[in-house]
């Protein structure tokens, strides 16, 4: 099914050689599957672990610079898409130095190996970068003021490619979540938060982005650039990516609980923590405006994502067989979920 609404249909002139960094993690798991309709996929990754690329998959820490100049230098792309990056906002937060060097550093060494190569690069970045005041959807242009370890790393990223002048283009989404690595939709299920904890921040408003449009839509930008890659590339600059509408952090998780119930499974609430990303006790801050203005990506690829709360109800069955295969494979039974069947004949396991 395709989510996102295009301009017209376009085909692919020419087979691309792409370095796809990140290639087990959320953004980087779907870009697997749709970047090899445009060409040869070169995967890496930090961990070797299962993946349908297992087999080939080119091991790198983003960390190391020197790993990452071999790397890129190995394989040769006419394309590189990093969407590897170090995501956990709190864990940034404990180490700065680490978040700096991943969504800092990296970046531009990217960058730079793109000139020396001849390559274009697609990079994600964040709407942390931004402070997280207002009301109004996030422009491109507006000031950045990032609050966080994390939002300033990211930024740091950001502007390192700028500086290098490689042909590029930076995607800068809110709220990602997927079927592969860790999000709030999989955290819910796997705590059983209940809809009215008081401890849910309500004060947060955005646009909760699923990975596979975000991977859909990146294929279709490349498609749209057409032969000549770097030459399309060549202006740079930011572009947001977000599916349309927002909803509360609050709104979010019951819409996710919402749609548990009705594949047949109910939360608990004894003894849930809501994850920490959405916690008014969370370790870093949180902007509270995370809403991103997308007209510029319908300008310049003629793309547009659907509305969020449409694309999380597709997307929700592989979702949960996503978390309930992350359960078999850890050998251990949900602690806070049951069948609703079972839980219907337990009256004390919830309110």
């Amino acid at each position: 099914m395709t989510h996102y609404r295009i301009d017209r249909a376009a085909g692919v002139a020419c087979p691309w050689r792409i370095l796809l960094i990140g290639a087990r993690g959320q953004i980087g798991g779907e870009l697997a599957a749709s970047l090899k309709l445009l060409g040869e996929v070169i995967p890496a990754s930090r961990s070797r672990g299962p993946s349908n690329y297992a087999r080939k998959m080119l091991s790198v820490d983003l960390a190391d610079p020197d790993g990452v100049r071999n790397l890129v230098r190995s394989v040769g792309p006419q394309l590189i898409v990093n969407a590897a990056g170090l995501t956990a906002v709190d864990e940034a937060e404990a180490d700065p130095e680490l978040a700096m060097a991943v969504n800092g550093v990296a970046p531009g060494i990217l960058a730079e190996e793109a000139v020396r190569c001849g390559a274009a690069l697609i990079h994600y970045s964040s709407h942390d970068v931004y402070d997280g005041s207002g009301a109004a959807p996030w422009r491109e242009t507006d000031p950045v003021g990032p609050i966080s370890a994390y939002g300033r790393s990211k930024l740091a990223g950001d502007l390192a490619i700028e500086a290098t002048g490689a042909p590029h283009l930076i995607l800068r989404t809110s709220w990602v979540y997927g079927s592969t690595g860790r999000n709030f939709v999989k955290t819910l299920l796997g705590q059983g938060v209940g809809q009215t904890r008081p401890d849910i921040a309500d004060d947060a408003i955005g646009a909760p982005t699923s990975a596979r449009v975000i991977a859909e839509a990146t294929a279709h930008i490349i498609v749209q650039a057409g032969r000549e890659l770097t030459g399309s590339f060549r202006a740079g600059g930011v572009v947001h990516i977000a599916c349309q509408g927002e909803t509360s952090t609050r709104g979010y998780a019951q819409e996710v609980l919402r749609l548990a119930a009705r594949s047949g499974f109910a939360p608990a609430t004894s003894g849930s923590v809501l994850p920490e990303d959405f916690t008014r006790h969370a370790a870093a801050p949180r902007p509270r405006n995370c809403r991103l203005n997308c007209h510029s990506l319908w300008d310049r690829f003629a793309v547009q994502l659907p509305a969020w709360n449409v694309v999380l109800r597709d997307e929700f069955p592989a979702l949960l067989h996503a978390w309930k295969e992350e359960l078999a494979r850890q050998a251990q039974p949900p602690a806070h979920f049951l069948p609703y069947e079972k839980i219907r004949r337990v009256p004390s396991v919830v309110q």
